[in-house]
């Protein structure tokens, strides 16, 4: 077993133009990708994503759809991530300056750079339509 191992909620939003919702942290690489973060002990991954995209957008999302599980690794990292598709219920956008730098609207097509390692993924698969997809052994690189 990797030496660092997590677990992550994302939650992939599209607005009615087909742009997708997302968060740049602003630690390591601050890169970009759909809002989510780590599973807390005994959290399951449908509450994560729903506390994490209020936590780093102010929005609260209700949980559809799971696009898929990916998990990113290399001899020393783990990376489970289980992606949502989500929809906007409520909430009201606001930043949190210490953790997140912006929130954007974006087109799939042409994402931001840096971008996370699960974001064209699990964007790609929700656009596709490609529902409960499991990819595994994806290469591990840093955020």
């Amino acid at each position: 077993m990797p030496a660092q191992s997590v677990a992550v909620a994302v939650g992939v939003v599209f607005d009615a133009d087909g742009c997708v919702l997302l968060a740049r942290t602003t630690y390591g690489e601050q890169s970009i990708g759909p809002p989510g973060g780590r599973i807390e002990d005994g959290e399951s991954p449908v509450a994560a994503v729903r506390r994490e995209f209020k936590e780093e957008t102010g929005l609260d999302v209700a949980v559809g759809r799971l696009i898929g599980f990916y998990s990113f690794t290399d001899e020393d990292h783990e990376t489970r991530v289980y992606a949502f598709l989500c929809s906007i219920i409520g909430g009201e956008l606001r930043i949190p300056r210490d953790e997140i730098s912006e929130v954007l609207w974006a087109d799939p097509q042409s994402l931001p750079e840096p971008v996370d390692m699960v974001g064209p993924l699990a964007i790609a698969d929700a656009q596709a339509h490609n529902w409960g997809v499991v990819r595994e052994a994806l290469p591990w690189r840093p955020r």
